[in-house]
């Protein structure tokens, strides 16, 4: 009867799902925050209910593309990334190098009478490529086979749509390899934010996402398999560079009897994937302006650059201000990743830890990258990464008016509705987690 009645919740939780993802679809960017608010709770309530019951892989592939179809089809509104990522697989195909030339370039003007629509969305054109070596040769692949701008596009929305998906079988598998059941896979396939992202704005952190669960699913496997989840992790890197922390997690991992072979390939890899494109010139020169003074909602950086302003040399501009505020970011997130990489705990573990301190330290904390959280909600009762997911939507609320008039102005409620409990999550479960060890 437990059963019964958590397969009657779990259908009941879909059709809400489903109905809400629809409206949304219709409404964005005019953001409704009650239908993002019952979207969130259902969604929880669904992740609850699928730990008691077991779905068979089928349905749950099924019921998370149904979710997608309405979001795919009402096409990129939340992000115009994916405009981006056609633009410069024009660029690398048509032989140039988006890393020494921006889009607003004089050396691009051909490219740009020769696809104006689609140059016209490409957001901060004045910016060269942030994207990694691989990303841009799949995107270069996918302009060359879709012949054009538009078919370059929607091949790339359809690539990383299906690698969302795909995700929710990698994750099923591998609980099933843990003697857990696959439906709450379905933390990933229902979550509304996922589905939001990559059926609608096709992001490719689904590629990246698919590559890292790829590996740790492998963990465990011969030693043919571990050295090829050690390549699989090097892709991920080349297409976001997140993963080269897991990389490192990966080498003390290794058998001491591979780690000489595992290192020479890791490094194999990033060398010829770097040094591919760094012979081209301008390699490193749009990250390092991304890096350097991009700021958007974010979760503890504030506090960060408080700091650097208060105990910080007075004189300092915004610039010098915000380039300091990064660099004591970046070594308190290098000390926090090193603390978690030395205790000796298993890839997904170490991982959960890794993109936490990412999450918490990173300047702009955009929607999607909350989406690197989601898939630890399938392997345990995760709730700082539900709550994150579940009211990370809430931050598009500046969205109607930036694309209206072009202004980005952060709503005064948004950080401490998404920022505050999460932070409290994560205290309360080191807080259990140390009563526990005592």
């Amino acid at each position: 009867m437990r059963g019964r009645g958590a397969v009657l919740g779990l259908g009941a939780c879909y059709l809400v799902l489903a109905a809400c993802v629809w409206r949304l679809s219709r409404v964005w960017p005019a953001l409704e925050v009650p239908t993002v608010v019952v979207c969130g709770v259902v969604w929880v309530a669904a992740v609850f209910l699928a730990e008691r019951v077991r779905v068979p892989l089928v349905v749950l592939l099924l019921s998370a593309l149904g979710l997608r179809v309405a979001p795919f089809v009402a096409g990129p509104q939340l992000s115009d990334d994916v405009y981006r990522y056609a633009w410069e697989g024009a660029v690398v195909a048509r032989g140039e190098s988006p890393y020494l030339h921006a889009p607003a370039d004089e050396e691009l003007a051909p490219l740009r009478a020769e696809f104006p629509e689609l140059h016209a969305r490409v957001a901060h054109a004045e910016v060269s490529a942030v994207y990694p070596p691989v990303a841009q040769l799949v995107h270069a692949a996918f302009f060359a086979l879709g012949a054009d701008a538009a078919g370059s596009v929607w091949g790339l929305r359809v690539l990383y749509g299906l690698c969302d998906l795909a995700l929710v079988a990698v994750l099923a598998r591998l609980l099933v390899r843990r003697g857990a059941s696959p439906s709450t896979a379905l933390a990933w396939g229902w979550c509304p934010l996922v589905v939001f992202e990559f059926a609608g704005s096709g992001h490719l952190d689904s590629l990246a996402l698919l590559c890292v669960w790829g590996a740790w699913s492998a963990t465990g496997a011969a030693p043919r398999g571990r050295l090829a989840a050690a390549a699989s992790l090097v892709v991920a890197t080349l297409l976001r560079w997140l993963p080269v922390v897991f990389l490192a997690r990966a080498l003390l991992d290794a058998p001491r009897g591979q780690r000489v072979a595992t290192a020479g390939l890791v490094c194999g890899l990033l060398a010829l994937g770097i040094g591919s494109v760094s012979v081209a010139g301008g390699f490193g020169r749009g990250p390092g302006e991304f890096a350097a003074a991009w700021e958007g909602f974010d979760i503890a950086f504030r506090w960060v650059r408080s700091a650097v302003v208060t105990l910080g040399p007075e004189g300092l501009d915004g610039y010098a201000l915000a380039r300091s505020a990064r660099i004591v970011a970046g070594g308190l997130g290098a000390l926090a990743a090193v603390a978690v990489l030395w205790r000796r705990r298993e890839p997904t573990a170490a991982g959960r830890g890794l993109v936490i301190v990412g999450i918490l330290l990173t300047p702009v904390l955009h929607p999607w990258y909350a989406t690197w959280l989601v898939p630890f909600a399938a392997l345990r009762r995760d709730l700082p990464a539900l709550w994150l997911a579940a009211t990370m939507p809430l931050s598009y609320a500046p969205l109607a008016r930036w694309q209206s008039e072009g202004v980005w102005v952060e709503a005064a409620w948004t950080w401490p509705v998404i920022a505050l409990p999460f932070l409290a999550l994560l205290v309360g479960e080191r807080w259990l987690a140390q009563r526990e060890l005592a």
